[in-house]
């Protein structure tokens, strides 16, 4: 419990430097992009570093996400949780792994920072050969793309295809018992299809690289590849009509803050109480002061 509340306190005082939309915008109707870069210095965005061009600007997004690897591994983040957001490094880095044991290359630099797995120990398994310690989706994966590798049917794609479909295979179990995740998980698996639809505009290859557990089905998303942009635009404003009640919550803290102040608009999107607390959470403040 006191972990819980000491990540939670530390999490609410970081949110303070988020972006927010009034940054973005002002990022949107920056001159320059080196302009818009200067904005995320404020919030000390890339953990501090400083970047000569805005070209460099992965750079900036590669820190930040360190930063947040970092947070969520030192604050003893629930163990679903973590997962959710490091395991797709540890399918990156398998990828990278795999690729260069066939292709006799050497991608370290391609490689992301440490997931669920470090990556020493994730290189050594896939080198050895040695997948019975890995996540089961990612072992399975690995043995698929072996067996391409040797059989000559190995491509860049059809390797990346095949982690890509363990890695979401492998996420929606570990998000399948918390609802929040698994909310989170299909609205990312459904975004994915969608836009694999709209580049594509091809059912047979849209298909090929589909990922289930969405709500999006196999027929739907024909009707996505087949059907005209105009009569999918219109579509779209529908369901942008139907946003999320969440979303609709914190556009009207927004606006409600603008008239009353924010101090005096309690901000219900971001989970904060309106009930006193429970006794055991006060008996774990009382235990740490």
């Amino acid at each position: 419990m006191a972990n819980l509340i000491y990540a939670n306190a530390r999490a609410k005082a970081l949110s303070k430097n988020l972006l927010g939309e009034d940054r973005l915008n002002r990022m949107v109707d920056a001159s320059t992009a080196e302009d818009a870069i200067k904005i995320l210095s404020e919030v000390n965005f890339g953990d501090g570093i400083s970047v000569d061009s805005a070209i460099d600007f992965e750079k900036l997004i590669d820190a930040e996400q360190k930063k947040f690897f970092a947070f969520l591994k030192e604050n003893g983040s629930p163990k679903n949780e973590a997962k959710f957001f490091l395991l797709k490094n540890d399918f990156h880095n398998a990828e990278v792994f795999i690729k260069g044991k066939h292709l006799r290359k050497d991608f370290e630099s391609m490689t992301a920072p440490d997931g669920t797995i470090e990556k020493g120990v994730l290189k050594d398994c896939i080198m050895g050969d040695e997948y019975g310690n890995l996540p089961e989706q990612m072992g399975k994966a690995l043995l698929q793309c072996d067996a391409d590798f040797v059989g000559g049917k190995a491509s860049g794609q059809s390797v990346n295809e095949i982690m890509t479909k363990a890695y979401y295979e492998e996420l929606f179990r570990a998000c399948a018992k918390d609802k929040t995740l698994s909310k989170i998980f299909t609205f990312k698996v459904d975004c994915i299809n969608i836009g694999i639809a709209l580049r594509t505009r091809n059912f047979l290859l849209a298909k090929s690289a589909f990922l289930s557990h969405g709500q999006i089905s196999e027929d739907t998303l024909k009707e996505l590849c087949e059907e005209n942009l105009e009569s999918l635009a219109e579509k779209m404003k529908g369901m942008v009509a139907n946003s999320s009640a969440i979303r609709a919550m914190f556009e009207e803290g927004n606006r409600l803050a603008k008239i009353y102040g924010r101090e005096n608009v309690y901000d219900f999107s971001l989970g904060n109480p309106s009930v006193p607390s429970p006794k055991e959470v006060n008996e774990a403040l009382c235990s740490l002061i």
